[in-house]
């Protein structure tokens, strides 16, 4: 068996639960973490899969950790069936942002039960 140990520096969110519109639980500062060249966003259920509804990610990067703007911004994800524990969507990291790197979830007014996530940064 082999072991994988995740950096909770690179955590946006360990068992977020979404309610609605909602920013990611951690911020990443990439002057510690190193470059973000490379990496993707893994977003994965931590319990059972919503009936219904969709997840929009937005990327948001700030110069100073307090004003956020968006940098990408994906389709809208269906969380309809999706498994615990497996990556149901990856979203590429923008090479180019700026120290600080947040998530931006928004949760379809169709979603019938609240979706908790796992989402980190991975190589």
């Amino acid at each position: 068996m082999i072991m994988l140990y995740q950096d909770s520096a690179l955590q946006f969110s360990k068992a977020q639960e979404l309610t609605g519109t909602a920013v990611s639980e951690n911020v990443i500062d990439f002057v510690s973490s190193g470059s973000a060249r490379g990496k993707v966003i893994d977003i994965r259920l931590v319990g059972t899969a919503p009936a219904s509804g969709t997840l929009t990610i937005e990327i948001q990067d700030s110069e100073d950790g307090n004003s956020f703007t968006a940098k990408s911004k994906s389709a809208a994800v269906p969380v309809t069936g999706q498994k615990a524990g497996v990556c149901f969507f990856t979203m590429a990291m923008p090479a180019d942002h700026r120290r600080f790197v947040r998530l931006n979830f928004t949760v379809s007014t169709a979603m019938t039960v609240n979706a908790i996530l796992n989402t980190d940064l991975n190589v």
